[in-house]
Parts: C-alpha cells; structure tokens; sequence
C-alpha cells in the first residue's frame, strides 16, 4: 500500500498505534495450531503410520505434524509453550521401542500410545506447569528413564502404567496421579527433600483406579496424599521387599477418600512392603466411619521413627511395630478390630495415642501384638475420648503386656479425676476411677449461665445445693 505523504501526512505515533492495533487483531484471529500445535513422533517417513519408536529426540528430524503419519517429518524438535508431543495416538499406535533423548528438550503435554512400552532414555525432558494432566498414557506402557523436570506433573494414564526409572527427577511440586499406575523402575524416582512437593493419589469417580507400584524399589516421599473418591492404592507386585517412607521436609499429608461419593470409594495399602514414617511432621492414614473403605494390610514392618503417624483405621497387616525415640502412633479404635503386629518395641520416649477408645469391661485392645512387649520407659499414653459417656470403668489398651512399669497416662478424656493403669490378662488397660462434674453450659438448648435448680447445666455429679457461684465457661467440679 502506498500512501502520499503531501496530501495524506502521517505522525510518527500516528503509524505507530495503527501498526500496534493491526498485531494485536491479527494475533487475536490468528489460527490456534500458531500457539499450540499437535507434533507426532513419526519414524516410518511419510508412509501412514509412525512406526516402530526408535531415533533419538533433538537429533533426528522424526517430529511431524501429521496425524495420520503420511507427511515426512520435519523437525528436530518441539515447543514447551504449547506443543504436546504424541508418541503414538489411539487410531495409529506407535510400535515398541526405545527413543533417545538428546541434551535438554521441552513440551507443554506429552501423550504415548503403543503396542507394548515405548522407552524414552537419556537427557531431559522439562514439561509445562498445569493444573491438567500433562502426562497422558492411551495405549501400552511408557517408560521414562530421562530426567523429567518441571513444576507439577500430572498424570492421566487411564488404566495403563507409566514407569519412571531415573534417580535425577528434579520437578518441584506434586506428583499427581488423577488415573492408573505409577510404577518405580529404580529406587528414589520421586523428588522429595526441600523444594519438591508430595505424591498424591486422586481420581475423577469411584471407578477410577489410580495408585503406586513400588515394584521391589524402596522409595522416600514427601507425603502421601489422595484427593476425590476413586479406588487408590499403594502396593509391592514383586517378590522382593520393598520400603516405601513418608514425611521428609517435615510433611504434613493425609491418605484418605473424599469428596462426593467417598463412601464408594477406597483407600489400601497392601502388599509385601515396610511403611517407614520420618520428619517431624504427621502423616494420616485413613478417615473417619462413611468416607469409604480403608484396606491396611501390607505385610512388612511399620516404623515410625519420627514425628506423628495417625492411623484412623483398622490395620490387619502382622508385620512389627516400632515406634522410636520422640515419636508417635496415633490410633482410632474402630470396635473390636484389633492391629496384630508381630512384635511391638516403643522408644523412650515416645507416646502412644488413643481416640474413640471403647470395648470398657473387656480386653479387646486395640493394639494386639503377638509376642510379649518388653520392658519400656518413658512411655506416654494420651486418651483423647472415650465412645459414648466415660464411665467408671477399665479400657483395654495395649496387649501382651506384664507391667505397668514405664508407662504414663498424659491426656485423658473429659470429666475424669482419678484414674491409673493395670494389667488384667495381660492387656495393659486404662482404669477409671472418679468423675468430676463437666459443665455443660456452653452447649445448645442450654443457656450459657448457671441457674439453680433450673437447667440442666452439668454433666456428671454436680447438685444445684452444692455449689451456689456463677460459672461463665466450661468448667469441671472434683
């Protein structure tokens, strides 16, 4: 276009806002595949298909923009703002085989579909940050021994398997599994330390399955964490023993079914693996009555060596239990389920926990170990409550117990004076001896002040013609 500058003059600023306002429409109409474009790894030239995986990523011009595989690819490589990398689609997979990875390469999604497993080794590979998955698995199993970086890496594998087998994965936040199986190919594959985030379980419906595979590698994560109702899982296929502990930077994560549709929902540990708990902070296992099923029945030996492990759960695995130096087990009781470890050895100090603790009169402990516990110290038990009105009574607590001897009873449940410990049947049991009087005033229907002889405002003993003074907070009467 030509433009006379005598009769149609021009300001610098003029030209310069057109020229603006031209690019910005031209790049709000712009087609879309200019942003984001679908790149497939073809490696058979333009004959349809892709063929077998093989050539080496950021070396080989096997990258193509053709679905269908008929174009001769192009490029050496493909864009990490944007660019979703297929290995392979559902109408047209691509055949077994490994894939090298040269230096440093990037893409916003990257999708495989096989035969068998496609292989992706050496290098690195750094995917977008998205709150979508960004590692998807169609068809087959993806085995990624390349360095995968990051930020999140969310995973939507379906009901296939993706095998992570690199030492040097540095992604910084969370692992997310929303479908399928994560599978260890070496031992510590998932980042965990300062600066990483945990691995968390979670799925779209009550029929998705999504969980982890140790796979006879040990493993050391931040936290174990599960979001939505889905059926989720932490399990052993192989033979041999594997490890899996949890807690490192201090993490705080909870394991557990929630969400809509929780109740249909299912949450297990199991197979042939040792649970470890480390770091100082609390890692739950589990949830409370109706949120699902909770399955804990791993073989191995638990340890909590550090910091709180919180079991809301019955847990049937026979394996030992230690519970080391400054730690803590933290249990629910749920009725007369019993946890049989093999062996029971309690730190000093440490502390054990009880809530809901039930089952008064009898020895049902909660905590049945199979073989005699040794002698302990400095050993805490905390009684948060009791099901139903505490009563004067004994608790089963802990069995296979001969003494009372370097036990101590720390918190206890509400409206208690006097209590102790005993040994009845060798089952160390918590012994109710008195009550007080729990004022109850700050509960609906009842007023918040105390009337005589009016409302019943008190729990427990307590007699109008006794006490004659105002109370304006919970209070108990010994």
């Amino acid at each position: 276009m030509k433009t006379n500058q005598t009769t149609q003059p021009y300001s610098f600023s003029t030209v310069t806002l057109a020229t603006v306002a031209l690019a910005a429409l031209l790049l709000q109409f712009a087609a879309p595949s200019a942003l984001a474009a679908n790149r497939y790894w073809d490696n058979n030239g333009n004959t349809a298909g892709f063929g077998t995986a093989g050539g080496t990523w950021g070396v080989d011009t096997l990258w193509s923009t053709s679905s269908a595989g008929t174009n001769t690819p192009t490029l050496l490589a493909i864009s990490g703002t944007g660019d979703t990398g297929f290995f392979g689609t559902t109408t047209s997979n691509l055949l077994a085989g490994t894939i090298n990875v040269s230096g440093s390469q990037v893409a916003q999604i990257i999708r495989s579909a096989s035969d068998g497993t496609i292989t992706l080794s050496g290098g690195q590979i750094t995917l977008a940050d998205s709150s979508a998955a960004n590692l998807l698995v169609d068809a087959g199993t993806l085995r990624v021994d390349s360095q995968l970086s990051g930020v999140r890496i969310v995973l939507n594998l379906g009901t296939r398997t993706l095998i992570l087998g690199s030492t040097a994965n540095n992604f910084t936040s969370n692992l997310v599994n929303n479908a399928g199986i994560i599978q260890l190919g070496a031992s510590g594959v998932i980042p965990d330390g300062p600066g990483f985030g945990t691995l968390t379980i979670q799925g779209n419906n009550t029929n998705t399955i999504c969980g982890l595979d140790l796979n006879g590698f040990n493993e050391t994560i931040n936290g174990l964490a599960a979001n939505n109702p889905c059926q989720k899982f932490v399990t052993n296929s192989s033979a041999t023993t594997a490890t899996l502990t949890l807690g490192n930077n201090d993490a705080t994560a909870t394991y557990n079914n929630s969400g809509a549709n929780a109740i249909n929902s299912t949450a297990r540990i199991s197979g042939n693996l040792n649970l470890t708990k480390i770091g100082t902070g609390t890692q739950t296992l589990g949830g409370s009555s109706g949120t699902g099923s909770y399955i804990f029945d791993y073989t191995g030996a638990t340890t909590v060596s550090a910091g709180k492990l919180t079991l809301l759960t019955p847990h049937t695995g026979t394996g030992a239990l230690t519970v080391s130096a400054n730690a803590t087990l933290a249990l629910t009781v749920q009725g007369t389920s019993q946890w049989p470890p093999a062996s029971l050895t309690l730190g000093n100090p440490c502390t054990l926990e009880f809530s809901n603790v039930q089952n008064p009169g009898t020895t049902t402990a909660p905590l049945a170990p199979s073989s005699a516990v040794a002698a302990v110290s400095g050993v805490t038990l905390n009684l948060n409550n009791v099901v139903g009105a505490v009563a004067v009574t004994n608790y089963p607590l802990i069995g296979n117990v001969s003494s009372t001897n370097g036990y101590a009873i720390g918190v206890q449940p509400a409206g208690v004076v006097t209590s102790h410990l005993e040994v009845i049947s060798s089952t160390l049991v918590y012994v109710v001896d008195t009550l007080g009087d729990v004022w109850a005033g700050t509960a609906a229907p009842n007023p918040t002040w105390w009337d005589i002889g009016t409302t019943t405002n008190w729990l427990g003993k307590a007699r109008s013609e006794e006490h004659t003074s105002e109370l304006q907070s919970p209070y108990v009467i010994s």
